[in-house]
């Protein structure tokens, strides 16, 4: 089964960490590469919402009431991965990452995990 699609926002898409992503066939996007990093973090999680991607992001605060607002609103999103520490190195980040991939291989929708 295929790995559900992550988007990496400019706090956390390390070149190392979505080349290690793509390395184990996960279908990865980066604020960057989507010419997104001007974007809000709400505009960023309506993008990924609307690509069916995970958001990926180090932004613990924005992201869980946004996560929270919603839920509230009833508003569906492709789920949100956070990684509660700034300064995990790549290799934990990916491990972290594929754990929770593989732990959920229907998707994320609607889930907000920390790793």
């Amino acid at each position: 089964m295929t790995p559900p699609a992550l988007y990496c926002d400019h706090d956390s898409s390390d070149e190392a960490l979505v080349e290690q992503l793509r390395l184990a066939l996960v279908d990865v996007l980066t604020a960057h590469e989507a010419h997104n990093r001007h974007l809000s973090d709400p505009e960023q999680l309506e993008f990924a919402a609307r690509e069916g991607r995970a958001v990926y992001t180090a932004n613990k605060g924005d992201f869980a009431r946004l996560h929270t607002e919603w839920a509230s609103a009833g508003r569906q999103h492709a789920g949100i991965i956070i990684r509660r520490n700034q300064l995990a190195d790549v290799g934990s980040q990916l491990r972290a990452l594929m754990t929770m991939l593989e732990l959920h291989p229907e998707g994320l929708a609607n889930l907000i995990l920390w790793v």
